[in-house]
C-alpha cells in the first residue's frame, strides 16, 4: 500500500537501497534523527562506529571528539586544582602560622594569643561549615575540609602555648571551646538524634565541671559566705523545676520530651554538686 510504502521509505538508509541501517533503526526508538553535515545538510551514514560524509567521501570529524578535547583540557585543570593547588596552600598557612603566632605571643602576651585562638576558630568554624554544604561541588567541600582541620590544629597547637601563661584548666576551656564548635558546624546538616544527644549530653558533662569548679574558687578566693553557693544551687533548682513544667504543659513531641530530660539531668547535676560541695 502506498502509505505503507511511504512508512518504509523513511527507514531506509542513504546508499543503501532497500535495507535499514542500524543507526535508522535504532533512531527510531530512540527519537534521534540521522546525523547530517552543518554546512551542506548532506545525511551522514553510521558503519561501525564511524560517521562517513557522503557530500566529502571521507570520514567527518567525530561528533565527541570537541567533548573528548574538552574533558581532556578539564581533568588537567582538576589535577593542577585539586590536586596540586591545595597542599601548596596548606604549606603556606602552615608558614604563615608559624611566622605570626610568635611575634604576636611576644608582643600581646595572654589577649593577643586568645584573641589569636579565637579567630583561627572562627575561620575553622566557617570552612568546616561549608564543607558540609551540598551547594558547593565535591572538589570545594573537600578543600573546606582540609582547610578546616588546618585552622582548628593550629587552634590546639596555639593552646598549648597559653600553658606558660593560665592554668591547665584555663587551657582546657580553649579545648571545650573547639569541640563545640566542631558541633555546632555539624549539628543541623550532618549529626543525627542519636549522636546530637551523645554530644550535648558529653559537652555539657564537660562544661558543668568547669562551671562547679570555677564557682568554688570563686568562693574560695573571695571568702564568700555559703549561703550565695547555696543561692546558685537554688536557682539551678529552680531553672529544674521550670523545664519540668514546661515538659508538661508545652511539650508535645516525644524528642522535646528527650531534650527537656537533658535540661532537667544538667540542671540537678549542678544543684546537687553545689549543694554537697563535690562534683558528680
Amino acid at each position: 500500500m502506498p502509505g505503507q510504502t511511504s512508512a518504509t521509505n523513511k527507514k531506509i538508509a542513504p546508499g543503501i537501497p532497500g535495507k535499514e541501517s542500524g543507526y535508522s533503526q535504532f533512531a527510531s526508538y530512540t527519537k534521534i534523527s540521522t546525523p547530517v553535515d552543518r554546512a551542506s545538510g548532506q545525511p551522514l551514514t553510521v558503519r561501525a562506529g564511524q560517521v562517513i560524509d557522503h557530500r566529502k567521501g571521507r570520514l567527518a570529524v567525530p561528533p565527541g571528539l570537541h567533548g573528548l578535547v574538552s574533558q581532556i583540557k578539564a581533568d588537567s585543570a582538576s589535577k593542577v586544582n585539586d590536586g596540586l593547588t591545595p597542599p601548596v596552600l596548606m604549606i603556606l598557612l602552615t608558614m604563615l602560622f608559624n611566622l605570626t603566632l610568635l611575634p604576636i605571643e611576644r608582643a600581646f602576651k595572654l589577649p593577643g594569643l586568645l584573641v589569636f585562638v579565637l579567630l583561627i576558630l572562627a575561620l575553622g568554624a566557617i570552612a568546616l561549615d561549608r564543607s558540609i554544604q551540598v551547594r558547593h561541588s565535591l572538589a570545594e567541600r573537600a578543600f573546606q575540609g582540609m582547610l578546616a582541620g588546618m585552622f582548628f590544629w593550629f587552634a590546639a597547637s596555639s593552646a598549648n602555648r597559653l600553658a606558660s601563661f593560665v592554668t591547665t584548666t584555663q587551657v582546657n576551656v580553649i579545648y571545650l571551646l573547639l569541640v563545640s564548635m566542631v558541633v555546632i558546624a555539624l549539628w543541623r546538616v550532618v549529626l543525627p538524634t542519636g549522636v546530637k544527644f551523645f554530644a550535648m549530653v558529653f559537652l555539657l558533662n564537660w562544661a558543668g565541671r568547669f562551671l562547679f569548679t570555677g564557682q568554688l574558687a570563686l568562693f574560695r578566693s573571695w571568702n564568700l559566705p555559703s549561703s550565695i553557693q547555696f543561692s546558685y544551687a537554688w536557682i539551678a533548682v529552680i531553672c529544674l523545676l521550670m523545664i519540668v513544667i514546661w515538659m508538661f504543659l508545652r511539650s508535645k513531641y516525644q524528642v522535646q520530651r528527650s531534650w527537656a530530660a537533658v535540661g532537667i539531668w544538667f540542671c540537678g547535676m549542678q544543684a546537687l554538686s553545689l549543694f554537697l560541695g563535690w562534683t558528680l
